[in-house]
């Protein structure tokens, strides 16, 4: 025991042990809400990047000129194949993770917390782009 905390009472002593524990178990709450911040965008950005993808994939099947009908038309279907496999893939990501995210965003809201700051499903952009 302490000198400071010689004159303490019990009482004293666990107000300060909650005031602790409290700040501590705060801390932890804002890391989770960070954490899950974090993953939102990054899941976004996946999406995004799925989509972007398939647009490549798509500008790719008409770059090809001075080339035979056989040779173009297989070229085409190539690229048309893998611009479908990126989109079928960011839908794919965006079904399995959406649900997470909205009990995420549930978890995580605080009371008293502004509209703005709140995690609220609604708010989260995860359509695919089109």
């Amino acid at each position: 025991m302490t000198a400071a905390c010689f004159y303490c009472t019990s009482t004293d002593l666990q107000a300060k042990a909650l005031r602790i524990e409290w700040a501590r178990a705060r801390a932890r709450t804002d890391r989770w809400t960070e954490e899950v911040t974090l993953l939102s965008e990054e899941m976004r950005r996946t999406l995004v990047y799925f989509a972007k993808r398939a647009e490549w994939w798509e500008k790719r099947a008409t770059m090809r000129n001075g080339v035979d009908a056989p040779l173009t038309q297989g070229l085409c279907a190539y690229a048309f194949e893998h611009a479908e496999m990126y989109r079928s893939m960011g839908q794919a990501f965006q079904d399995v993770w959406q649900p997470m995210m909205a009990l995420a965003a549930q978890r995580f809201w605080r009371p008293g917390r502004d509209e703005d700051e709140a995690d609220n499903v609604e708010d989260m952009n995860w359509e695919v782009p089109a």
